[in-house]
């Protein structure tokens, strides 16, 4: 079909009809939906991103407090994160990823790739059909499907972070298709996949340290780790004139995350996650804590599932859907050892 059914920054969705069959590609009238690259997305993309990258730069030079927020690095990290979305190989990679991450979950698919007919520019896959969870949020639906629906969007996203660390980057609920609305059985299908965050295994041991040190109600703990970083260790104070001042900061910091885990003694933090993420990026900033680039990752990406989860079921118990899959981590006895 000529008119998109669907368009964006990057690239544009059309619906098509194969004319015959094609081998790793389907057969003669199999309805797919053709993705393909702007054809001057690319040359836009590389100009702004090399003005991102000189406003990080002259933010740092200009700003002596600016150097503790990496904003060079965190630029150069999403210019090659968005680099990968320009390339339609790299998603039809992440699709089949998924695909098999999720071969077990019959609530939650993602479209198979035409292999054969993939190239850098043009993305064929499953044709798949639904409304979108944005209408989901509009619609007078009765609580008890709303409620159905939360726990499985959210319970699919818990297992991409903390179990299979392969995330969707890009979890907006246009982006989420509802596929069987049944009460009992939902389904839904998420689109898209051209950005997704995976950390090496020395990233994820750490994140699965910090948050099971919130989740044991340990704030002390976790905020060592923040402060300290990765590496165990930070190559710098971040600006404060002596080593006794940073102490103080640390110590700041993690009477913050001391605050916030002794609130959170009387329910499970990731019921109020998005509440917590707010206090630590805030006491972060004020006492110069550089915080990953993964851990803020992580934290969006909670945030945007906890705020659709939310619209559709307030009560969505968050916090013992994580738990169920941060438990069954290969992680996690890494992670805990080394606590």
């Amino acid at each position: 079909d000529a008119a998109p059914v669907g368009t964006g920054c990057v690239a544009q969705v059309h619906s098509a009809v194969l004319k015959k069959d094609v081998t790793n590609g389907g057969r003669r009238g199999d309805r797919v939906a053709v993705k393909v690259v702007h054809p001057a997305a690319r040359r836009r993309v590389a100009s702004d991103l090399d003005f991102l990258r000189a406003c990080a730069r002259a933010g740092e030079a200009l700003i002596p407090r600016a150097k503790w927020f990496n904003l060079a690095a965190a630029a150069d990290e999403f210019a090659a994160t968005l680099g990968a979305q320009m390339d339609m190989r790299a998603e039809a990679d992440n699709l089949e990823r998924l695909r098999e991450n999720f071969r077990n979950q019959s609530s939650v698919s993602f479209p198979a790739p035409r292999r054969a007919l993939v190239s850098e520019d043009v993305l064929v896959e499953d044709f798949v059909e639904g409304p979108s969870m944005r209408e989901y949020l509009k619609r007078d639906v009765d609580d008890a499907r709303r409620k159905a629906l939360a726990r499985v969007g959210v319970d699919a996203v818990c297992k991409m972070i903390f179990h299979d660390n392969l995330l969707h980057g890009d979890l907006h609920p246009g982006n989420i298709l509802v596929t069987r609305d049944a009460t009992r059985d939902p389904a839904v299908c998420f689109l898209d996949a051209g950005i997704c965050v995976e950390l090496g295994a020395k990233e994820h041991v750490h994140l699965v340290r910090v948050l099971s040190a919130l989740m044991r109600h340990d704030g002390d703990a976790a905020g060592r780790l923040l402060c300290k970083g990765m590496d165990g260790a930070r190559a710098l104070n971040n600006g404060f004139g002596t080593d006794e001042a940073w102490q103080r900061a640390q110590d700041s910091f993690c009477e913050c995350m001391r605050d916030i885990t002794s609130r959170s003694v009387e329910e499970e933090f990731f019921n109020k996650y998005s509440e917590y993420a707010s206090r630590i990026f805030a006491e972060a900033e004020k006492c110069r804590v550089a915080l990953e680039g993964f851990f803020v990752s992580t934290a969006v990406a909670i945030r945007v599932m906890e705020g659709v989860a939310n619209a559709l079921d307030p009560d969505v118990p968050i916090g013992q859907l994580a738990l169920k899959w941060i438990a069954s981590s290969p992680y996690v006895a890494a992670g805990l050892t080394r606590s």
